[in-house]
């Protein structure tokens, strides 16, 4: 490998490079910088200058199942970012809500099922959700308040594979589009989970075909996320059959990955999640951070990991098995 290897376009050999894992980059890295205590070599031309690199940050959690602990330091890490001076966007892959009414305030019944979903709206709405997709708590539907709680939502909810013609539901689009000020995009589909008996009227479609019709996306825009909530083994099988998706931000089985991981050239993040059931007041917030890279048009590298954050900030969630370097920082480099 040369230095020059790192300007492989996005859709090219970089996608079987850059699994190489954070040291070995962060060396490669090194590596490439120009050495000008040396001095240029007699006769050789210009040394090169690396092109700058425009940056993207992904904030996602999931499964926060009315999870609101440590609230001023998962908004004051947020905040942070947002303040490092490069776009940031905040997503959810799904089940902000609780289905089950053992894990609704006691005694309540529906009315506290309502109640804690508005405050749980109202909160994401005041931390600037940019977009989540619906998870299987979250359109479980009982009667009108699952619907009401939804379209109260103050951020879009997508869902390309769900087919909704029931008046318990509101509608879902398939996708959004994550603009920057600099004009890069970034499109995100959503995929969610229907594990109960539907409802005359709702339909999960199959997630592969879903993706298959949607992956001109990939084309039109800077980036392709799949925002899912359909588990990591089916998320890990959609990165092994759709190479032309950029990165997989997942949920629903509350996988714990430290570090996203490279299948098939797709980077894929799971941030683990809340117990629904039984609440631990004193758990931490999960948040995962993921990094974009561009060079021009090119999308050169990616990396993320999940913090836990809990009354002393952002540690790292579990074991970085890479180099683990930089998460301290608002927005380390890749």
């Amino acid at each position: 490998m040369t230095c020059g290897d790192e300007a492989l376009g996005r859709r090219g050999l970089n996608r079987s490079v850059r699994g190489v894992g954070w040291l070995v980059a962060f060396l490669f890295l090194v590596a490439c910088q120009p050495r000008p205590e040396a001095g240029p070599t007699p006769g050789a031309g210009p040394v090169p200058v690396a092109p700058e690199r425009d940056r993207i940050v992904l904030l996602h959690d999931s499964d926060t199942h009315f999870h609101d602990n440590h609230r001023a330091q998962v908004r004051a890490f947020v905040e942070s970012v947002r303040a490092a001076g490069v776009p940031v966007f905040l997503l959810s892959a799904g089940d902000f809500l609780v289905r089950h009414e053992a894990g609704w305030p006691e005694g309540e019944g529906i009315d506290g099922y309502r109640r804690m979903g508005r405050t749980m709206l109202e909160r994401m709405g005041e931390m600037g959700y940019d977009v989540a997709t619906p998870g299987n708590h979250d359109i479980y539907p009982l009667g009108p308040v699952t619907r009401e709680l939804l379209e109260s939502a103050p951020f879009p909810l997508i869902a390309a594979n769900l087919r909704v013609e029931t008046d318990l539901l509101p509608p879902f689009p398939p996708y959004h589009l994550l603009e920057t000020d600099g004009g890069r995009t970034v499109a995100v589909l959503g995929l969610t989970t229907v594990n109960f008996e539907p409802p005359e009227g709702l339909e999960m479609l199959e997630a592969e075909g879903v993706v298959a019709s949607h992956l001109a996306l990939a084309e039109g825009h800077d980036a392709l996320i799949l925002l899912s909530h359909l588990g990591i083994r089916p998320d890990l099988d959609l990165a092994v059959r759709f190479p032309e998706v950029d990165v997989i931000l997942g949920g629903h089985t509350h996988t714990l990955l430290p570090e996203a991981v490279q299948v098939n050239g797709v980077l894929v993040a799971h941030p683990g999640g809340q117990d629904h059931r039984a609440p631990d007041p004193q758990a931490a917030a999960l948040m995962g951070v993921m990094v974009l890279e561009f060079e021009g048009n090119d999308l050169v590298e990616r990396c993320g990991w999940v913090l836990a954050i809990g009354p002393e900030g952002p540690r790292p969630a579990g074991r970085f098995t890479g180099s683990g370097r930089g998460w301290e920082a608002p927005v380390p480099a890749c």
